[in-house]
């Protein structure tokens, strides 16, 4: 009797294949060219633009210069300002967990709204792959000159000294008011100086970005890192020691920073700006600076504000300053006692903080919803739209912070409302067609995407968007080719080659899928639904050992990817690799716990280790998650039959032909149940459904003969057996010649 168990389900691609989301606007867009991005990986050099936008006049930091970051001190052509974009060099943003640490430590700098002493943060957002802190970039003067390094080389009189220290204190004292506490990483590097003498702190928050990363300092790093002066960070034993060994505080190297570590490193500043630039410590020789910080004493400076740097270099921070508000008082009383009693000149007068204009409300909102703090973007977007109700921009990205929040329907009013004031507004078209996509309005979603089309024709994104729209309505040519003219425009948009990737792997087009998931992970090598999908072209083109190693970077990329496990079992089970396939199924199931088909897959792995009773379970989990999922309630049945429950198992079978009845399986296996409990006409009608189905499936005769044979219905079996002989394999050869003994043998019997 021949029997046969039913194959895995494969996820032949994501389901939850998003669309290109056209990012939050700071203003509305002067050309709207689509813009040529660098791939994710590579540098960015002078005169690239990011995004399309922000030109690349002069390159700060970066390897082997800086300790972790690099600034592009940009022009946006489209605002026509220059502003510093701020990121990490490439190597440390290889993780999902380092870009999401990136979003949480920024949101410091988005906290601190605006000082007069702060660096002005104006937006937090991915570009080109990247996440970047966009800052007011403070132009040198005549000299060449804006930050506190520069000025050190020269005497700084002492008013000056005292003038920016209470400037420093003071913009201090707001960021701790706001939340943000410890900097981390004061020196004067951070430390900048405005044409007109300004004071500003940079950096705040940064610091502590590689809580979570995946790649921390070797030993050999980071005392390169010491020996240069440059910042660092590393995590060891669930704790943070970074920022530039010569302005940390003893305990920072222990992992432990306050208030007080700030102002230890303040003090190091401030001993400096006395002391022509000098450093208070230097290591000698093979010595750490760790070691340098708590044990050598400071070298005496004549200066009044000698005493005030000592209690800031306290080795012991419990008798520091406690606070820079107590630090500020006593320069205050310095000033006072120096200046006023001599000059009459008064002292600086506390900076007045300023509300937020409605474009600066605009531009924090948008930081606040990249930051994933969407109903404080909300709050931002809807203040700015009660000062300036006309703010097309604002209604737009108030429809991106409502759609990330789910609310399609909200989202939906308020990009037609940033419609109705701008009807040329290209992107809020596009995204309104994203929105509608989302809710299954699949044409109004196309008229959308056609009409920022018009708008723009080199709108890369909503080329690409139109065929999502296109690909879901089954218009799979139309689809490819609308990713192609996005490809056109801009050849460096991962998501088009992703998509076009899907699309030609729906059509069969294997090679050019797998040619398309290739391009498409060159130029974002970070995007893990590429490597998952390239992990299924390369499978259907029977090379498992390939196909496996993508889905093993696609979860290395995102190991929460419930989809990447799950086909990785799939492929591991086709090798064999039972355990291993199990294993994979399981996490599957541990990150998307209703996930019916890991379940299902996991059972046929538990079966094929014949742990019947354990693949029992997993079905029946399978069916309860998805009772519609026939195919597990036919596996059960198989299961259940060998086990020798032939009632339950017959009852199983009927449940999978209830919901599909052109299965031709799963009547062949009723068949050969029911033929075990002895009910050869039931059988008979079985065998004959999945003949009807399937007129060659030659197992479903065979069985027919038999029945008919037990029945006496000799010339009828006979018949049966014929039909089995005539569509048998070749592999089937000895079954054959024994069939046609039988036949002879029959053929005596009347």
């Amino acid at each position: 009797m021949f029997r046969s168990i039913s194959g895995k389900i494969g996820i032949s691609k994501r389901e939850n294949r998003e669309n290109l989301k056209e990012s939050s606007e700071s203003g509305q867009k002067g050309s709207g060219i689509e813009h040529t991005e660098v791939p994710a990986g590579r540098d960015f050099q002078v005169k690239d633009r990011i995004a399309g936008q922000y030109e690349v006049y002069r390159i700060l930091g970066g390897e082997g210069k800086s300790g972790m970051g690099v600034v592009y001190v940009c022009y946006d052509h489209d605002f026509r300002e220059v502003l510093a974009l701020k990121t990490f060099q490439n190597k440390y943003l290889t993780s999902k967990e380092a870009k999401d640490s990136f979003k949480r430590e920024a949101l410091a700098w988005v906290h601190l709204d605006r000082h007069p002493f702060i660096v002005k943060d104006s937006w937090v957002q991915a570009l080109d792959y990247r996440m970047f802190v966009a800052a007011e970039f403070i132009a040198p003067n005549d000299e060449g000159r804006n930050t506190l390094t520069h000025y050190l080389s020269r005497p700084i009189p002492l008013k000056q000294a005292l003038t920016w220290s209470m400037q420093f204190c003071h913009g201090m004292e707001h960021a701790y008011e706001k939340g943000v506490t410890p900097h981390r990483d004061i020196k004067p590097d951070n430390i900048m100086i405005t044409k007109d003498g300004i004071l500003k702190i940079t950096d705040f928050g940064l610091a502590g970005i590689w809580e979570g990363a995946d790649h921390s300092l070797d030993a050999g790093e980071w005392s390169m890192q010491e020996n240069k002066g440059l910042s660092f960070i590393i995590n060891t034993g669930g704790k943070i020691i970074g920022g530039t060994a010569p302005y940390m505080a003893p305990e920072q190297f222990e992992g432990q920073a306050d208030v007080r570590s700030d102002i230890y490193g303040f003090g190091v500043v401030l001993y400096q700006m006395i002391n022509n630039g000098n450093l208070p410590f230097w290591p000698q020789p093979g010595a750490k600076w760790s070691e340098v910080h708590r044990t050598q004493p400071i070298p005496k400076v004549d200066s009044p504000l000698f005493p005030i740097v000592q209690r800031c270099l306290h080795k012991e921070a419990g008798k520091r300053y406690p606070a820079f508000q107590e630090l500020r008082k006593d320069l205050e009383h310095l000033f006072n006692k120096e200046i006023t009693s001599q000059t009459g000149e008064a002292l600086p007068s506390r900076p007045e903080i300023t509300q937020l204009e409605a474009w600066e409300l605009n531009n924090k909102g948008i930081s606040l919803n990249n930051l994933g703090l969407h109903n404080e973007a909300i709050a931002s977007y809807r203040e700015a739209i009660r000062i300036n109700p006309q703010d097309a921009v604002a209604r737009y990205n108030l429809g991106i912070a409502l759609y990330d929040k789910g609310l399609h329907d909200e989202a939906i009013a308020s990009f037609r409302e940033a419609i109705r004031i701008n009807p040329e507004y290209a992107g809020a078209h596009s995204n309104l067609g994203i929105a509608l996509y989302d809710k299954g309005l699949h044409d109004e979603a196309i008229a959308s995407y056609r009409e920022a089309i018009r708008i723009n024709p080199q709108y890369a994104k909503a080329h690409s968007n139109l065929g999502n729209a296109l690909y879901a309505k089954g218009l799979y040519d139309e689809a490819i080719a609308s990713y192609r003219e996005a490809i056109r425009i801009n050849p460096q948009l991962a998501e088009a080659h992703y998509s076009l990737g899907i699309a030609l792997y729906a059509k069969g087009l294997y090679d050019e899928a797998i040619a398309s998931y290739r391009e498409a992970i060159r130029i974002n090598p970070q995007l893990a639904e590429a490597h998952s999908n390239l992990g299924n072209a390369l499978k259907a083109k029977g090379l498992v050992d390939e196909a496996i190693a993508s889905y093993r970077e696609a979860i290395r990329i995102n190991p929460q990817d419930a989809v990447a496990c799950y086909n990785l079992g799939n492929a591991l089970d086709d090798k064999g690799l039972h355990d291993e396939a199990i294993a994979s199924y399981r996490e599957a199931i541990r990150i998307n716990p209703q996930l019916a088909v890991a379940r299902y897959n996991l059972g046929n792995a538990l079966k094929a280790k014949c742990l019947v009773d354990e693949a029992i379970a997993s079905y029946r989990e399978a069916i309860r998650i998805n009772p519609q999922l026939a195919v597990a309630r036919y596996n059960l049945g198989i299961a259940l039959y060998d086990k020798g429950l032939h009632d339950e198992a017959i009852a199983s079978f009927r449940e999978a032909i209830r919901i599909n009845p052109e299965y031709a399986k799963d009547h062949y296996s009723l068949g050969i149940a029911l033929y075990d409990k002895g009910l050869h006409d039931e059988a008979i009608a079985s065998f004959r459904e999945a003949i009807r189905i399937n007129p060659q499936l030659q197992e479903a005769y065979y069985n027919i003969g038999k029945a008919l044979e037990n029945k006496k219905m000799f010339s009828d079996a006979i018949a049966a057996y014929k039909s089995f002989i005539e569509y048998a394999p070749p592999q089937y050869a000895e079954y054959v010649a024994q069939v046609k003994a039988r036949i002879e043998k029959l053929k005596g019997s009347f």
